[in-house]
């Protein structure tokens, strides 16, 4: 008995839950919607047909039989079998084009749901990553609201600790705003960028952070490889990718950057020496807010979005995105374009 009431229970709560699911009840409008005007034109095609038929046997069946009551008792036969043939006809058709539009209502709504569900865990991600830092900021502001008990070095301390937090909030809000833009890219504003050129500016911006990780950064000499693109875009691209290689590479260790033209496609490639991405880690790298070493990419402050905004941005582009790695030894980070002449 408890097994069964547990049974109903969950109907019911399955029930109430599809009952609740907004895209559930806009998919059961839309089949209802298409439903009703497949059975109206179904309708009126039958009656159509059903009329139409009439008249010719009518006809037929009078050229044919002398006898009138004859004529008329074939007649009446005729359009009784005939309803019925209809009759079944509409109900399996109906009942089969609402299947489909059931089908397709949900194919109509998908892109929809993605978004929406996309955006939910957006949200989730955005909280669980701001959490942290409020959290840190929270507890060292507790300790200073008792200042009368803590030294100088103490003060500074927290004050330093709340500015790392600040600085990473302000890393988020600042990859946040660009995420929204890549999402809501225009592509008006592609124009003919050579790629390599970019590659070697963001190379040379690059080279103080390399040279305080005691990372030597090197590029194959440029030659022009033109794409039609966002030269801010592909820019940020580059960086995000140069940036992560040499961070995670250790003292001592290189990364290359080499920017060539292959089968009309511009090949955008960073190699570097650095701790490498395990098996596991490497399907999930252009996840937003995932973090291959949690630990690690907060001291770099680092928020999960870089990766991703690079596959963003290279599929706005057109373009594909290959990373190559492992663990220990190193990432090569493979982008194409298509090349523009």
């Amino acid at each position: 008995m408890d097994t069964k009431k547990n049974y109903w229970k969950q109907f019911g709560e399955w029930v109430i839950g599809l009952s609740r699911n907004r895209f559930f009840l806009a998919r059961v409008k839309l089949t209802v919607f298409y439903s009703l005007i497949l059975a109206v034109m179904m309708t009126a095609l039958s009656i159509a047909v059903y009329h139409s038929a009439l008249i010719n046997i009518a006809l037929d069946l009078q050229s044919k039989f002398l006898d009138p009551d004859a004529a008329t008792t074939a007649l009446v036969k005729f359009s009784q079998d005939l309803e019925a043939d209809i009759v079944i006809i509409d109900i399996v058709f109906v009942t089969l084009m609402t299947t489909l539009s059931y089908v397709f209502a949900g194919e109509a709504l998908r892109p929809l749901r993605e978004a929406m569900e996309e955006q939910k865990r957006l949200t989730g991600d955005i909280a669980h990553e701001l959490r942290t830092p409020l959290s840190v900021m929270r507890a060292d502001l507790e300790i200073a609201r008792d200042y009368k008990n803590i030294s100088k070095e103490e003060v500074s301390r927290l004050i330093k600790s709340n500015l790392e937090e600040v600085d990473q909030l302000t890393g988020l809000a600042g990859s946040l705003l660009i995420l929204m833009k890549e999402d809501n890219y225009a592509s008006n504003d592609f124009k003919r960028t050579d790629l390599s050129n970019l590659a070697r500016q963001v190379a040379s911006q690059l080279k103080i952070l390399a040279e305080k990780k005691e990372v030597a950064v090197r590029m194959e000499e440029p030659s022009p490889v033109f794409v039609n693109g966002n030269a801010e875009s592909l820019n940020m691209m580059i960086r995000n990718i140069v940036k992560n290689a040499i961070q995670y590479t250790p003292a001592g260790g290189s990364v290359e950057v080499s920017v060539r033209e292959e089968n009309k496609k511009a090949i955008l490639r960073v190699k570097d020496t650095g701790i490498g991405i395990s098996k596991d880690d490497l399907p999930r790298v252009l996840d937003r807010f995932y973090k291959v070493d949690k630990s690690r990419a907060q001291d770099e402050g680092g928020s999960g979005l870089g990766l991703s905004i690079v596959d963003r941005i290279v599929r706005n582009h057109s373009g594909q995105i290959k990373i190559n790695s492992v663990l220990g030894m190193g990432t090569e980070v493979v982008i194409s374009l298509p090349t523009e002449k």
